[in-house]
C-alpha cells in the first residue's frame, strides 16, 4: 500500500513540492523552500479530515494506520491532491535566504541602537 500512496503522490506534480520520500507507509513530502514551511499545508490538510506532521519545517509527514485500504488512501489522495496542488499558498522568500537579510540588517546597526538596556546592578 506504501507503493501505491508513494507512486499517487509523486504523480501529482505540485508546484509546492520538491520530492517525496519514504518507506512502507512512513511517507514524507517535502515542500519547497519557496513554498514556505510544511506547517500551512498540515493546518490545511487537517481542514480537509487528514492529520499530518510537519517535520523539519519543510517535510509533510504522513504516517497512516498500517491496515489502511486502497479505498481510503484514494479519499485522502484526492484531498492531498487539492492541497498541495492548490494555488492558496503563495510561493514566497525562502527561510534561508530570509534569515541571511534580516542577520545583514541587524549586523548593520550601530550597537548604541540596541533597544535593550543594561541590568541594573542587584540590589546589596
Amino acid at each position: 500500500m506504501g507503493d501505491y500512496f508513494m507512486g499517487k503522490l509523486r504523480q501529482m506534480n505540485s508546484p509546492h513540492v520538491d520530492h517525496i520520500r519514504g518507506k512502507g507507509l512512513l511517507i514524507g513530502v517535502v515542500v519547497k523552500d519557496a513554498s514556505g514551511p510544511a506547517r500551512p499545508f498540515c493546518e490545511k490538510l487537517m481542514e480537509e479530515g487528514i492529520l499530518a506532521k510537519e517535520t523539519h519545517h519543510q517535510v509533510i509527514r504522513f504516517a497512516p494506520p498500517l491496515v489502511i485500504t486502497k479505498e481510503e488512501v484514494d479519499w485522502a489522495l484526492q484531498r492531498i491532491a487539492k492541497v498541495l496542488g492548490g494555488s492558496w499558498r503563495k510561493p514566497r522568500m525562502p527561510y534561508r535566504q530570509l534569515f541571511r537579510v534580516v542577520e545583514h540588517k541587524l549586523s548593520a546597526l550601530p550597537r548604541s541602537a540596541s533597544p535593550c538596556k543594561p541590568c541594573a546592578p542587584p540590589p546589596n
